[in-house]
């Protein structure tokens, strides 16, 4: 009885484990540098002259990272990855 619920609890945290281990680093690395530039104040325009691309490139990075992180703005999208550890 002890080994069963042993075996069970171990097997109710795969799914965390599984969830932690995606979420360590989902970003390539342009939308990594963008979401920084971003957290340190820059512009969209600011960013497409640091990366040397264009504004609408770095806003499609942006919304790239948006996406991976299943934020609803780049602020939310910044804090998930500050938080992460990732930026």
């Amino acid at each position: 009885m002890k080994a069963q619920i042993k075996c069970c609890y171990a097997l109710s945290s795969i799914p965390q484990l599984i969830a932690a281990a995606s979420m360590q680093d989902p970003l390539s690395d342009r939308e990594r540098e963008c979401l920084f530039w971003v957290s340190e104040g820059k512009t969209t325009d600011e960013v497409a002259v640091i990366l040397g691309v264009s504004s609408n490139t770095v806003n499609s990075y942006i919304t790239h990272a948006i996406q991976k992180f299943a934020a609803s703005n780049r602020a939310m999208a910044i804090a998930t990855a500050i938080r992460s550890g990732i930026i």
